[in-house]
């Protein structure tokens, strides 16, 4: 490429740029209404105290009882300007709390869409629920064996992307004209067979210090920022030809 098309490739870019900036990904953080379940009972406090969620089996503060201990995650969807191209859910695991004779290594757990409200209300049916990834989270990778290491970031994966930016679509498809301030809730779902009591770990939250959950959506460029780039395109052909 000579230095008259370097220099109008950069230019190009530069607009590209400039004209697509609306473009950029959006990233929302999770909302203080995050909660943990077990059953119908609900605790939207950091139940440990210092903005950490527990996820497994065990008593778990107010929650008392036995069964599967699932955390929610509340994110306030944001305006967007145009389709949904690719999203990603991110969040971490900070540690753990298992007794002596626990072990992780069935500890499963799926991410799961629960819905969509113009509320933060904790939802509490799950009849509805839509997987967005299956095993996001695998026991094995923190049993003692593994010497697992804390903090540690999970998100979705290439599939999981799909199913959450599509997931997230049916709502900005159904709701052409939103404005602001709907909530989407995704559930962590511990649902592992032969799982010990008091076998749990530790979720961040959007009270946790360290790091919080993020939801990320990418949108489709603008149609002036990819009729753009097709002109560039077709100059740069154009230009090679005449060379």
């Amino acid at each position: 490429m000579n230095v008259s098309a370097t220099r109008f490739v950069t230019a190009l870019a530069a607009a590209i740029i400039a004209t697509s900036g609306a473009n950029a990904a959006v990233i929302v953080a999770s909302n203080v209404a995050d909660y943990n379940i077990r059953g119908t009972t609900t605790d939207t406090d950091a139940v440990t105290n210092d903005g950490k969620f527990q996820l497994g089996r065990g008593t778990v503060d107010s929650m008392s009882g036995t069964g599967n201990v699932d955390a929610v995650y509340v994110f306030e969807l944001p305006v967007l300007g145009n389709a949904i191209l690719s999203a990603n859910l991110k969040f971490s695991v900070v540690g753990e709390n298992q007794n002596t004779f626990g072990s992780f290594a069935n500890l499963s757990v799926d991410l799961k869409g629960e819905g969509f409200q113009n509320n933060s209300t904790p939802i509490t049916s799950f009849s509805g629920s839509t997987l967005i990834q299956n095993d996001i989270l695998d026991g094995d990778n923190f049993k003692s064996s593994v010497s697992p290491t804390f903090p540690t970031l999970v998100e979705t994966d290439t599939s999981g992307d799909a199913a959450l930016a599509n997931y997230l679509q049916t709502f900005y498809g159904a709701n052409p004209g939103y404005a602001g301030g709907s909530f989407v809730f995704f559930r962590l779902d511990e649902n592992g067979s032969n799982v010990f009591d008091s076998v749990r770990l530790l979720v961040d939250s959007s009270e946790y210090a360290a790091s919080t959950p993020v939801l990320e959506i990418t949108t489709i460029p603008e149609p002036a920022s990819l009729a753009l780039l097709g002109l560039g395109g077709f100059l740069i052909i154009s230009r090679s030809r005449r060379a």
